[in-house]
């Protein structure tokens, strides 16, 4: 692959000219510079940006100035909300800890969307908005390991975790399935992978589901429209705050009745 540049830019020198910047009284304004060079606000972000060291350690640049770099997105994305609704199936299927284990299966729209790929089809980037505004959750047993606090969010395409929560319940994800989570002000942060066929245990109802994973979202877990689409998920309101959820199970009908909780407040297990 080849890609246009001019020979000035081979000349240059982000690391000295950053000196400069930080050492000298320039005459350009830095946020002109800053708005007009990708290397500059790296190399800046990396130098004012706190790094966990041993005590007497100096940083090593090169372990940490990897995860500064600046994400962008290409000109032609997929904006996730466009993708068709997953699809459910009850099958035996191994789950994310090797066991095999028949429940109803959840699929994923970002699989969903590779699966569609002629051979040799290189994927789009796939951007999904990285804020959620639930207020209420529930506690189902992840990977039948941790209860963790799972905000209900019909408005989000994905089932998602934090890579905290992940690594507790003992998730493999794979790191080659990932979607870029863009927030209210345009910042972007790339997911960490998927994690497949994670059971959800919920009264004594189990789903699989397909879970992406994310360095550190404001929540523990998020349960999407995969969840809502499954569990035919129906939520009822009451005068005093109180708020319960009803689930029904595919194919059986059959229903189990939820509390849900105020976010933030620990449910007693």
């Amino acid at each position: 692959a080849y890609k246009f540049i001019a020979p000035v830019q081979r000349l240059g020198k982000v690391n000295d000219l950053v000196d400069k910047i930080l050492d000298n009284d320039i005459c350009v304004k830095a946020s002109d510079l800053l708005s007009t060079s990708k290397p500059i606000r790296e190399e800046l972000k990396y130098r004012v940006t706190q790094q966990r060291v041993n005590s007497g350690e100096q940083p090593k640049s090169t372990q940490v100035k990897a995860q500064f770099e600046e994400l962008q997105l290409d000109s032609d994305t997929i904006d996730i909300d466009s993708l068709p609704s997953v699809t459910w199936e009850k099958k035996t299927e191994r789950t994310n800890s090797g066991e095999q284990m028949s429940a109803f299966v959840v699929g994923d729209v970002v699989l969903q969307y590779l699966e569609t790929l002629a051979p040799k089809e290189t994927a789009k980037q796939i951007v999904v908005a990285k804020d959620s505004h639930s207020l209420r959750s529930i506690y189902p047993l992840l990977n039948g390991r941790e209860h963790v606090e799972s905000l209900l969010d019909s408005g989000s395409q994905i089932v998602s975790t934090s890579q905290e929560k992940a690594e507790k319940a003992g998730l493999i994800w794979d790191p080659d399935i990932v979607i870029y989570m863009q927030s209210a002000n345009k910042g972007l942060e790339k997911s960490l992978g998927l994690a497949r066929n994670v059971p959800f245990l919920i009264g004594d109802m189990t789903v699989l589901l397909q879970v992406h994973v994310i360095k550190e979202p404001a929540y523990d877990l998020l349960l999407g429209r995969p969840f809502d689409a499954l569990l035919q998920t129906h939520i009822q309101n009451f005068a005093d705050g109180r708020q319960i959820i009803t689930l029904t199970e595919p194919l059986t009908n059959r229903r189990i009745t939820v509390p849900t909780f105020a976010r933030g407040t620990a449910a007693i297990l």
